[in-house]
This record gives C-alpha cells, structure tokens and sequence, in this order.
C-alpha cells in the first residue's frame, strides 16, 4: 500500500467514535485508526491551511444546524474568521508562515 497514513475528518465527534467501533469489530485487519485528541488534534489542526480550517468549522456548523441546534450559520461564519484571523496573529508572532 502507497500511503502510510491518513487523516479524515468527519462533523460530529459521534460519527469518529462510530467509525473507530465499526473497524475494532474487524479483526485481523491491517487498518489502524486512532482518534486525535488534544494536543495531538491541535497539532493537526496547526497544519492545515485557515481556508482549509475555516471551511471544516463551517460545514461541521451547517451540520450541527441540521441536526436542530438553532445557531445561526452567519455567526459560526463570523467565529470562524475570528478565530482564522488570531491563529495568523499567533503565527506571525512566532514567526511560522505557510
């Protein structure tokens, strides 16, 4: 096999534990999965690009809108910048630029 690891990301944290549980029950298999959480998962996200970011933050609100949460979409969208626009702060001041 080419690659030797991939990330995927789903909406809801549900889904991930879901999709951990349905491969534990295939024994046998040369698949491993593994749930980033914490530092790992911010490690990660540090990575990807802020369009890349911001759009996964909107698609998992759109999604969390669906299932009758009530937020609005507009101000996850707002969030969603906010926090893009602090992590470039964050990033010029330690000087890492993509």
């Amino acid at each position: 096999m080419p690659w030797k690891q991939c990330y995927l990301r789903l909406t809801m944290r549900e889904y991930a534990l879901s999709l951990l549980k349905r491969f534990e029950q295939r024994a046998g298999e040369e698949i491993a999965l593994e749930l980033l959480d914490g530092r790992r998962e911010e490690m990660y996200w540090e990575c990807v690009p802020d369009k890349v970011r911001a759009l996964a933050v909107q698609r998992s609100q759109a999604h969390q809108t669906r299932q009758g949460d009530g937020d609005d979409l507009r101000a996850g969208d707002q969030d969603a910048s906010r926090e893009t626009r602090e992590r470039k702060r964050q990033r010029r001041r330690r000087g890492v630029n993509y």
